[in-house]
């Protein structure tokens, strides 16, 4: 997750592949100098606050523990109802700042918000029993706390607008991966070249809808629209066409997408690539290099 002058990705070493021990490193990257920090868990997602007595890196571990790095130094808490066990709903997946607030969203459609140094669950009437399964909330984004999207498996779409949860009729049910915001609505990619533009008043599809492309982030880069694949980068074209084409960026297998003002980051399985709108540069970690 980037920020003007900053980077920050969680990386899992090649070594322990096929292991059963959870383990994260997390590189800083500032000013072209890296830094690290290991974690003994499966960190899933990471986000910056930007301001406040929360400024700094906060990462979300699968099983509820939340590990920051502010001005108060590495601390570690948890989110009391998430997790694996008797009466828990599951694993988390995804941590963002939303409307100012650290937001937190995974399996049986959790939701959390951290208000006053306390981790509050927000889904409510809509979070999954234990009896159902296969439903997840994926990703979550927002322009505010009265304007947040929830997407996940079987074609979900949830809207928030403050007060209660609301199901949009995404038209698919295909599992749907990232979510992210666009003016007044939001983008949404998926399974099967599933990508999605609207709001809680109705969606269409912008995407390929092929069986051959499974998408796994979208993000906004100064008002274009790009998705990422295992077969690489890929931009959707403004209306009404919507052209669907490869990506500025030089081949490489995507996985996630993050901006900042100036940059549009793909985050792939070994590479980095920044984006400027113009040309391309591969940011090489030193552990890869």
């Amino acid at each position: 997750m980037p920020r003007t002058e900053l980077l920050g990705a969680i990386a899992y070493p090649v070594a322990l592949d096929g292991t059963d021990r959870e383990f994260t490193r997390f590189y800083m990257r500032h000013n072209r100098q890296w830094v690290q920090q290991e974690f003994d868990s499966d960190i899933v997602s990471v986000c910056y606050a930007p301001e406040g007595r929360e400024r700094g890196w906060w990462l979300l571990g699968k099983r509820g523990d939340v590990h920051s790095l502010t001005s108060a130094g590495r601390l570690s808490e948890r989110i009391p109802e998430a997790g694996t066990g008797p009466g828990r709903p599951g694993y988390v997946k995804k941590i963002r700042v939303i409307g100012g607030l650290i937001t937190a969203c995974g399996y049986r459609r959790q939701v959390y918000q951290r208000r006053n140094d306390r981790w509050v669950a927000m889904a409510g009437e809509i979070a999954a029993s234990r009896s159902e399964v296969g439903y997840c909330f994926n990703d979550i984004d927002g322009s505010s706390e009265s304007d947040i999207y929830a997407v996940g498996n079987r074609g979900e779409i949830f809207h928030f607008d403050g007060k209660r949860w609301s199901e949009c009729d995404s038209g698919t049910n295909v599992h749907l991966e990232g979510v992210a915001c666009l003016g007044d609505s939001v983008v949404v990619a998926g399974r099967d070249g599933v990508v999605l533009l609207g709001n809680h008043n109705g969606f269409a599809s912008i995407g390929p809808a092929t069986a051959e492309l499974n998408f796994w982030d979208v993000a906004v880069y100064r008002g274009r629209i790009f998705v990422s694949a295992s077969a690489g980068v890929f931009e959707i074209g403004p209306a009404p066409a919507f052209d669907f084409t490869p990506a500025p960026l030089p081949r490489h297998v995507g996985y996630k997408l993050a901006t900042a003002p100036e940059h549009l980051l793909s985050i792939g399985t070994h590479q980095i690539f920044s984006y400027d709108g113009r040309s391309a540069e591969e940011i090489v970690c030193p552990d890869n290099a």
